[in-house]
């Protein structure tokens, strides 16, 4: 965005172009996501499998529940992350302002 255009968009909506600079360069691309969910997944699929061995004593059954828990999550995670980027974030001087209206 051009700073001409970001300005106008500030004055139409009300919002500091410090604000609205940080929540701009703040976004996650879904790449991201969907890296960080595969990371994550396989931490804590290899937890969950470990757990499901010690409880279970069975290659075959935490193997499967590994599996199954590994795709069921990673769908949910991805959900959770993108749903989190429709949430306006704020920055210091917003916290600040919203203080001092208090």
């Amino acid at each position: 965005m051009t700073k001409i255009v970001l300005l106008q968009a500030c004055q139409k909506s009300g919002q500091s172009l410090a604000s609205r600079q940080v929540n701009t360069r703040l976004k996650e691309s879904r790449r991201r996501s969907v890296l960080k969910g595969l990371t994550w997944r396989c931490l804590a699929t290899a937890t969950t499998y470990l757990i499901a061995l010690l409880w279970t004593g069975e290659v075959s059954t935490a193997g499967k529940i590994a599996f199954a828990e590994f795709f069921i999550k990673f769908g949910v995670y991805y959900l959770h992350e993108r749903a989190w980027q429709w949430t306006p974030r704020s920055s210091k001087s917003d916290d600040s302002q919203a203080e001092q209206v208090a």
